[in-house]
């Protein structure tokens, strides 16, 4: 589940930047691209905190992901960690 929010962002951002996206789509893992995922999940963390009345359900759904992403072998297995 979280290997796909993952390939979700990845796919925003080939919308939203295709000079960004180049260099993306060139990573072979999902490892290569951690910086991106570490700043996308940054950028939501603190929408969240300015804007408390949105995001209300999906925030927690995400947060929820995030911590399962915390355990060891979940990080093994995506080659990357969600987390600072």
């Amino acid at each position: 589940q979280l290997q796909d929010v993952l390939h979700i962002v990845a796919g925003l951002m080939v919308c939203a930047d295709a000079r960004e996206a180049r260099k993306l789509v060139q990573h072979e893992t999902l490892a290569d691209a951690e910086d991106l995922y570490l700043q996308v999940f940054e950028v939501g963390r603190r929408f969240k905190i300015m804007n408390p009345e949105k995001m209300r359900t999906t925030y927690g759904k995400l947060m929820h992901a995030l911590m399962d992403a915390a355990a060891r072998d979940v990080q093994q297995a995506l080659g990357l960690s969600c987390l600072e």
